[in-house]
């Protein structure tokens, strides 16, 4: 420093590599921790996610000799399960007609709980969705037997027995 110059020098403080890492760490952590909580309160509510759907679902109901039961009501719930979530969505009701089906018009979810009602009695149902296809069940009155089958978009059935398609 000359005799003439009025400035100063102060000695550099080091800056510590180790407090400024702790502190960027901090900080993300309570971003993350803020972002975290601000999703946690906009969610409103259970959303139901499928990746597919089926391609229809179809229900006939049939005496056990054979014939259609027409207006018989199939009402019920189209039941979606996320991991330990279930979302219940009501069908509606609709009756069977002259062949004795009924199609059931919402194609995605896990599976239907259906009722079939006829004569007083209350048969219930359950039938798979499966992605890119379509389902049948058909329900035997009175004996209240039930038997479900698929058949995949491009044609080929399945049932207890094995797959089947078309030549």
């Amino acid at each position: 420093m000359s005799a003439g110059d009025s400035s100063t020098e102060f000695p550099k403080k080091s800056r510590n590599p180790r407090f400024i890492t702790i502190v960027v760490i901090v900080v993300l952590v309570l971003s993350g921790f803020l972002v975290y909580a601000y999703a946690q309160t906009i969610q409103t509510g259970t959303e139901c996610t499928v990746s597919a759907e089926g391609t229809g679902f179809y229900v006939t109901v049939l005496t056990d000799s054979g014939s259609p039961v027409v207006g018989a009501q199939v009402s019920g719930s189209r039941i979606t399960e996320i991991g330990a979530e279930t979302c219940d969505q009501s069908v509606g009701t609709q009756y069977t007609n002259s062949s004795g089906t009924v199609s059931i018009s919402y194609n995605i979810g896990s599976y239907y709980m259906l009722t079939v009602g006829y004569q007083g009695r209350n048969y219930p149902i359950r039938g798979p969705i499966f992605p890119m296809q379509t389902t049948y069940v058909k329900l035997i009155v009175p004996s209240g037997n039930y038997t479900t089958s698929f058949v995949f978009e491009g044609g080929c059935t399945t049932t207890n027995g094995g797959i089947t398609c078309p030549g």
